[in-house]
């Protein structure tokens, strides 16, 4: 007979138990601490790709960590915002200022990811000097 499992984006109350079931996994015995902003960035994204894709962000998560502890500055920018999912209410309480470096970090973080740390690489798919993509993480 069929077992019909939902998908994970109709299991949200799953997440946190197959979060810290995979990164038990992962960490091979090293105790990992996953923060509540991580979890609460996990949960409102819709997981396209499922469990699977869930277990392989908590594979990198595993490795990118720094001190045991997961927060969200290693979530990748797909997940933190999703497409479609800029909204009004992600502006509330945040000057010009600030929403532009968060833009501007997230940006740079992506060109980072995508050219495998390589510094020239991101700042020529920025559209930026070396000099200013070198400052700005200085900034940041």
């Amino acid at each position: 007979f069929p077992i019909e499992i939902p998908p994970l984006r109709e299991r949200v109350e799953d997440i946190v138990t197959l979060t810290k079931h995979f990164i038990s996994i992962f960490a091979e015995g090293e105790n990992i601490k996953v923060t509540d902003e991580v979890f609460s960035l996990l949960k409102k994204y819709p997981f396209p790709g499922n469990t699977r894709e869930l277990r392989n962000l908590c594979e990198r998560m595993v490795l990118l960590n720094r001190n045991s502890i997961i927060d969200q500055s290693i979530i990748p920018p797909e997940i933190k915002f999703p497409k479609g999912t800029v909204t009004y209410t992600t502006l509330e309480n945040k000057s010009l200022v600030n929403l532009l470096e968060e833009v501007e970090r997230n940006a740079i973080t992506h060109a980072l990811e995508k050219t495998n740390g390589n510094k020239a690489k991101a700042a020529e798919l920025l559209g930026i000097p070396a000099s200013t993509l070198k400052s700005k993480m200085a900034k940041f």
